[in-house]
């Protein structure tokens, strides 16, 4: 489910420094794009927390609060959102920390905020372009979308679905629930390449993580990548175990 254009959070105190920004971005995405706005680091915060943003641009020196605590609620959602800091530090070994600690960020000094933008905007771009076709866009909930390769199982719950991710970064597992979705919707809303199987009334797999089938009790054994100690069984009813078998057909 790809996006149209994305959506661009400019963090900034500064009137004239946002007015500029924004017309920067405008230029560099032709248009196609939807600006938010935040200029203090609450303001900056309640759009985070809804999961608005999908490239953000951020003051670090705000009236409230400090930039890189608002990359890290960032990351907190997805390590491959694209990031542009604005600072006036220019200490190399402290943009490198930064590089290291938090990825997919674009250290950009007040000095030369305005020579260099436009390229650091069609940088973010293309890691926006990259990454965009491998998401799910979730409406209506507080995260916006999730990346279609961390996605290990999805279960129906009395609510919604719960969806458990695999952490490639972090080499760790996590737990989201999507409220107001059944699994027919989750099908028929990203299961366009077919990336996913129905197995169970209860149960959706990513059948790039299937390990191995277990035919005489009907489970299927999920060895999520890179994770040698980490097996789950999902069971398997027979009304989805033909359909299951002829779609994971020589992966394992």
């Amino acid at each position: 489910m790809v996006k149209r254009f994305p959506t661009v959070l400019i963090v900034e105190d500064d009137p004239r420094f946002m007015k500029q920004i924004a017309w920067e971005i405008c230029v560099t995405f032709k248009r196609q794009v939807q600006i938010l706005r935040a200029m203090t680091y609450k303001d900056a915060v309640e759009i985070i927390k809804q999961g608005l943003a999908e490239i953000s641009i951020i003051d670090f020196q705000l009236p409230d609060g400090h930039g890189e605590d608002l990359i890290i609620m960032i990351r907190e959602q997805s390590h491959n959102h694209p990031i542009i800091v604005q600072t006036i530090i220019e200490d190399k070994d402290y943009q490198i920390k930064m590089h290291n600690k938090y990825g997919h960020l674009y250290y950009l000094t007040k000095k030369i905020l305005f020579t260099e933008i436009a390229n650091y905007l069609n940088r973010a771009k293309i890691d926006w372009d990259n990454c965009e076709g491998k998401r799910l866009a979730i409406p209506g909930q507080n995260i916006s979308s999730l990346d279609v390769n961390e996605v290990c199982t999805v279960m129906k719950s009395p609510n919604g679905l719960y969806v458990e991710l695999y952490d490639f970064k972090q080499e760790d597992y996590r737990t989201i629930e999507i409220k107001n979705m059944g699994l027919t919707q989750f099908m028929d809303l990203y299961n366009t390449e077919d990336l996913f199987v129905r197995c169970h009334n209860s149960y959706i797999i990513n059948k790039r993580m299937i390990k191995e089938i277990y035919r005489s009790d009907n489970e299927i054994l999920l060895l999520y990548k890179r994770s040698g100690d980490h097996e789950v069984r999902v069971p398997m009813t027979d009304r989805f175990k033909k359909g299951v078998l002829a779609k994971v057909k020589g992966l394992y």
